[in-house]
C-alpha cells in the first residue's frame, strides 16, 4: 500500500490489487450501477466524489486528458487492478460496449429499461451488424460524418 493525497484527503493505494482505502482506512463503497466511489475534500474544502478507478490511475500518477475515459478492460466495475485500466475515447469506449448490460449504463437505464430505449438498442444492434461500406453509404446518403 502506497500513501496518495488527493486534496487535502490522505488514501492508502494498492495499485495491484485495485484497491485504495480512505483516511479512516475504509474500502470505497459500491454504488448500485457496480462502480466504487468515496467522498474526498479537494484543496479549497469541497467535498467531492471520486471513483475508486481514478484514483488508483492518479496514484500511479498517470492523467486523465480531456475528452478521455478510464476504462475496465474485462468491464468489470469493481475490478480497478492497474493493469485492468485503459483511457478511451469515447467513441471507443462506447463502441467497446457491446452487450445489452454493458450499453444499458451508458443511457442509464435501470434494470427495467422502457421501450423505446430497447427499442433503440435493437436499432442500434441491427445498423453495427451492417458491413462498414453500406453503413458509410448510407450515412454520407444523410451527410451524416
Amino acid at each position: 500500500m502506497q500513501d496518495f493525497k488527493l486534496g487535502r484527503t490522505n488514501l492508502k493505494v494498492d495499485l495491484e490489487e485495485g484497491i485504495a482505502l480512505t483516511s479512516r482506512g475504509l474500502r470505497f463503497y459500491k454504488t448500485p450501477n457496480g462502480y466504487r466511489q468515496s467522498r474526498y475534500t479537494d484543496l479549497n474544502g469541497e467535498r467531492k466524489t471520486i471513483y475508486e478507478h481514478r484514483a488508483i490511475w492518479l496514484a500511479a500518477g498517470k492523467m486523465i486528458p480531456n475528452n478521455y475515459y478510464l476504462d475496465h478492460i474485462n468491464n468489470i466495475r469493481d475490478d480497478n487492478r492497474l493493469n485492468n485500466l485503459q483511457l478511451l475515447t469515447m467513441s471507443d469506449n462506447l463502441s467497446k460496449r457491446n452487450d445489452f448490460n454493458n450499453w444499458t449504463s451508458v443511457f442509464s437505464i435501470t434494470k427495467n429499461p422502457t421501450h423505446q430505449q430497447k427499442s433503440f438498442y435493437q436499432q442500434l444492434q441491427k445498423f453495427n451488424s451492417l458491413s462498414d461500406e453500406f453503413k458509410k453509404e448510407w450515412l454520407d446518403m444523410f451527410e451524416v460524418n
